[in-house]
């Protein structure tokens, strides 16, 4: 009994050792989704820090140059928005831990695609912090969430209710518990929301007029004494 005790309980530690890695994806993810709306020169076709003005210049030196000149550089804000959007999402199921392999497989496939392009001109490739990244989703993709997550708690839920009757709740029982299915619907709506919001947020900002600095004016010289 002692020894099956203490065998959950390393489980347990083993399990939990992925919740910094969680963590630190989420809050990342999270952040530069927000960092990316924030940023006025990342939408700006006008400004040094525009997106496509980063991407046209990683084009030049890019395994994927050909991709980026013909469809990505001509399209950067919508690809943009759909990498902020992206991010975020990402981000929270992450934190949550709700579909968290298919999260983290799709965090691999922004953060390859940044390696591939962004950053694939940077030496030594160390220095370059989208490899570690690509490598930080794999080992999540592979371990999977671990205890203190949405998707471990609703595999607990489904394992403890059993099969769904198949007819409707008999008179006196208690109502049956939420099904998988069901929470995955209203979450999914909330983060629906939650991206279409962000969107219309980010297009707004876009449309909205940005102010021109107005050109300097010269004080008119003054009679010596």
């Amino acid at each position: 009994m002692a020894t099956k005790a203490s065998s959950g309980a390393q489980h347990w530690r083993s399990a939990m050792a992925i919740w910094p890695l969680r963590l630190f994806l989420g809050v990342t993810f999270i952040w530069a989704s927000l960092d990316k709306l924030g940023d006025p020169e990342f939408f700006n076709p006008a400004a040094s820090g525009y997106l496509g003005k980063q991407l046209a210049l990683a084009a030049s030196v890019s395994p994927l140059g050909g991709l980026l000149t013909r469809l990505i550089v001509p399209n950067a804000t919508v690809a943009g928005l759909l990498v902020m959007t992206g991010e975020l999402l990402i981000g929270l199921a992450v934190l949550l831990g709700w579909f968290t392999r298919f999260s983290a497989a799709l965090g691999l496939l922004i953060n390859l695609t940044f390696y591939l392009t962004i950053t694939w001109d940077v030496q030594p490739y160390y220095y370059g912090a989208d490899l570690v990244f690509v490598f930080a989703w794999l080992t999540l993709l592979l371990a999977g969430p671990g205890p203190l997550s949405v998707d471990s708690w609703l595999a607990g839920r489904a394992l403890a209710g059993g099969a769904a009757p198949a007819s409707g709740t008999p008179a006196g029982a208690a109502p049956p518990a939420i099904s998988r299915r069901h929470f995955n619907r209203i979450a999914l709506s909330a983060l629906g929301a939650g991206a279409l919001g962000l969107l219309e947020i980010g297009v707004w900002g876009l449309r909205a007029p940005r102010a021109t600095p107005a050109a300097p004016t010269l004080a008119a010289p003054t009679a010596p004494p």
